[in-house]
């Protein structure tokens, strides 16, 4: 199964580096008719280092997210959905502005100005993918997608 979501040999897309590798992999597979599962209990042994958190997590993050939305939301739902998820990114922007004085928000805006500096990289990527395959109703497909797909809000204070 890996080996039909692999891209020039890579399974995980190494320009994401950390964070959100796995939810790539994840979305891939469903767009390929392969069924995921969420296990709560499960429990990930890390052979070389842990998971960094703090301002490398918001970093990673905050350019991640982005960037796997475009790479893999199929085209129609892109269309649908850009607004709303424009509309979200700004809403983290402002979240972080008004928290400015904290690291961990800097680096949040950081990392989305980064991954404007990668859409055109990684748009690139979305030809590069594998065709999804097909489902039987696209339109229930895709309302599927978009529940999925719009991020939440930033938190109110």
């Amino acid at each position: 199964m890996l080996d039909a979501l692999a891209v020039d040999g890579n399974i995980l897309d190494e320009d994401l580096v950390m964070y959100c590798e796995d939810v790539d992999l994840n979305i891939r597979a469903r767009l390929h008719g392969y069924r995921t599962l969420y296990v709560p209990d499960a429990i990930v042994y890390h052979r070389l280092s842990a998971t960094g958190g703090g301002t490398l997590a918001s970093y990673y993050c905050g350019r991640n997210f982005a960037l796997v939305w475009l790479k893999n939301m199929p085209r129609a739902d892109l269309r649908q959905s850009w607004l709303q998820f424009a509309t979200a990114q700004l809403g983290f922007v402002v979240h972080s502005l008004w928290h400015i004085r904290e690291p961990a928000a800097r680096a949040r805006l950081r990392g989305q100005f980064a991954a404007l500096r990668a859409v055109p990289r990684f748009w690139r990527k979305r030809r590069q993918l594998p065709p999804p395959r097909a489902t039987a109703s696209p339109t229930d497909a895709r309302q599927h997608w978009l529940k999925r797909w719009v991020p939440a809000a930033p938190p109110k204070e």
